[in-house]
């Protein structure tokens, strides 16, 4: 579970670093310069995908290696 978790955030986190260059480089066109245009897609891949990519991510290697803390980390992958 943890690994599907990482690897579903990690993909969406790759979706939308691509989409917030294309919303920067289409406000180009018509504006002539561009303000913000992608920054929120940008913000919810830096700031919440790739961080929850990679809490699930640390879960799944510490349960299949079966490592002391992995119970404490696993359970924190849902927060």
């Amino acid at each position: 579970m943890d690994t599907v978790a990482s690897v579903a955030a990690f993909a969406a986190a790759l979706w939308l670093r691509p989409r917030s260059e294309a919303a920067a480089a289409e406000a180009m066109a018509p504006y002539g310069r561009n303000v913000d245009s992608g920054a929120y897609q940008l913000a919810a891949a830096n700031g919440y995908f790739f961080p929850v990519a990679a809490l699930p991510g640390l879960a799944a290697v510490a349960m299949f290696r079966g490592w002391p803390w992995r119970k404490p980390l696993h359970l924190c992958g849902p927060l």
